[in-house]
């Protein structure tokens, strides 16, 4: 399972609920360093920001996502192809 499709499933697992970007950033960490701890105020602040929102060259995984009422991201709709079938 590629890197993107385990950050979409956490994203649609919280359901209309769903998850704040420091939530979703403090997943992506665990996944990479699973034996280093998450510190959200200064060291890992901005970690995998650019993937997540994406730069002026290319949309970020928070593309298919959109922000609920309590300003959460939820994801609204799939990437295109197998690999993101979350519904397996």
């Amino acid at each position: 399972m590629k890197k993107a499709e385990e950050v979409l499933r956490f994203i649609k697992k919280a359901g209309k609920s769903g998850r704040r970007f420091t939530e979703i950033q403090k997943f992506i960490f665990e996944k990479n360093h699973p034996n280093l701890k998450y510190d959200s105020s200064t060291t890992n602040r901005g970690y995998y920001c650019s993937c997540l929102s994406g730069t002026y060259r290319q949309k970020g995984l928070l593309s298919y996502c959109t922000k609920n009422a309590d300003n959460k991201w939820t994801l609204t709709r799939l990437p295109k192809g197998k690999v993101y079938s979350i519904n397996r």
